[in-house]
């Protein structure tokens, strides 16, 4: 179960096309099967980005996304630290209704997430 807060502001910066965005929220992970007595229960997660449409058929996007830690008392880094990912990416509008989304994503501190993930994604609406 988790809660989210999320806002956009597509005014401040309208005239260049661009909008801001950023959410925030927590995450109740409960009770888990791996490494339990030292599985956190609550985890707080953000992120913040830009987006920048020069065209009506393309947009850019910049994201940051991050969240705390899900393991205390471990010795393994990777699980019992903070987590921050860039995000870089944009999105092809066929149509109205479909789009292709294409992102690079980069883990900035090192070993708290994939290093690198290739994202695509093709929406069709109905």
């Amino acid at each position: 179960m988790h809660l989210r807060l999320t806002a956009g502001d597509a005014e401040t910066l309208g005239e260049w096309n661009t909008t801001l965005f950023a959410s925030g929220g927590v995450l109740w992970l409960g009770k888990g099967d791996i490494l339990e007595d030292q599985q956190r229960r609550w985890v707080g997660f953000g992120s913040i980005g830009v987006g920048w449409m020069p065209l009506s058929w393309i947009d850019f996007k910049l994201q940051l996304d991050g969240h705390t830690s899900f393991y205390d008392n471990s010795n393994l880094t990777q699980i019992n630290s903070f987590s921050l990912q860039l995000g870089i990416g944009g999105s092809l509008h066929f149509s109205e209704r479909v789009s292709l989304d294409l992102a690079v994503v980069e883990d900035i501190i090192v070993g708290s997430a994939p290093d690198v993930v290739f994202h695509s994604a093709l929406n069709w609406q109905f």
